[in-house]
């Protein structure tokens, strides 16, 4: 009998048992599924299937993606919790192990194509030093309490600490593991700090003067606050935003910006910026 044509594997729903030593995952019928308390814990013991209801037996065989789309199903993958411990694997490395959470960059961890299905997720890989990167949602599998390392015959040093860190982050809970996530937590922290600096920069250029269009009417610097030399200070209504440059000071919208420093400062701080993303940005 062929499970899948026999369509035994439709409208089930996998849930994880929550004993430490175990975190199996157990097949439910959608039925047993909306019985389930999601405020609660739930354990093997709970299943309503006495093949598959003791932590000591292993997890229930499942067919590969590729066998349901033999036979013309759609095999879609539910979004896997932030924080998730999983296993990814990419061509020509052995299955490493990492932790779901937000892309630095974006802030986003998980992307869906064009029906609204799963595509992708972000991944903080384990191991000494960290990496991340973007992983489609197909090579993507949860990290089991019992996994049988791949071989590696490059970098063994690193996937050793990878599964080390891995199977003690395994009792963890999800909002833990973010907690370890260092690449997502600097980059986003020193981000912050490069543009709150950035930021100070333009309330100190800013400050000196804010002259109006009529104190330069006829070519004369009526405003009593400060003066601002060299500067051209033509505007058209044509042009929402006009900005004249000339040695000092520049004009933005009516506003005075003293020149040099100022541009130096800012250009400084975004290559900072771009320097801190590339930095992180290498992966597998």
């Amino acid at each position: 009998m062929d499970a899948i044509t026999d369509n035994f594997y439709l409208d089930k729903v996998w849930i994880q048992c929550e004993n430490s030593s175990c975190l199996k995952w157990r097949l439910l019928s959608n039925d047993d599924a909306a019985q389930v308390d999601l405020s609660a814990p739930w354990y093997c013991y709970m299943n309503t299937d006495p093949w598959f209801n003791k932590c000591s037996v292993s997890e229930e065989y499942f067919p590969e993606a590729s066998q349901f789309q033999k036979r013309g199903l759609k095999y879609i993958y539910s979004k896997l919790p932030l924080g998730s411990l999983v296993l990814v694997k990419f061509h020509k490395w052995p299955r490493w192990p990492g932790i779901l959470c937000p892309d630095p960059v974006n802030g986003e961890y998980v992307t869906y194509d064009l029906d609204g299905n799963v595509e992708s997720h972000h991944v903080e890989f384990l191991g000494k030093p960290h990496s991340r990167s973007w992983a489609a949602i197909k090579y993507i599998d949860h990290y089991p309490s019992s996994f049988k390392p791949d071989e590696c015959k490059r970098k063994k040093a690193w996937y050793k600490s990878a599964l080390e860190e891995a199977n003690k982050l395994l009792a963890w809970s999800a909002q833990q593991r973010l907690e370890i996530c260092y690449i997502s937590k600097k980059v986003v922290s020193q981000t912050e700090i490069i543009l709150k600096d950035l930021d100070q920069v333009l309330k100190h250029v800013a400050a000196p003067s804010k002259p109006s269009f009529k104190s330069f009417v006829n070519g004369e610097d009526n405003n009593v606050r400060g003066e601002i030399p060299n500067c051209s200070t033509e505007f058209t209504e044509k042009r929402p935003m006009e900005i004249n440059t000339h040695e000092d000071c520049i004009i933005i919208d009516g506003e005075a910006f003293r020149a040099g420093e100022c541009i130096e400062s800012i250009t400084d701080g975004f290559k900072e910026i771009d320097s801190l993303m590339a930095e992180f940005q290498g992966s597998f």
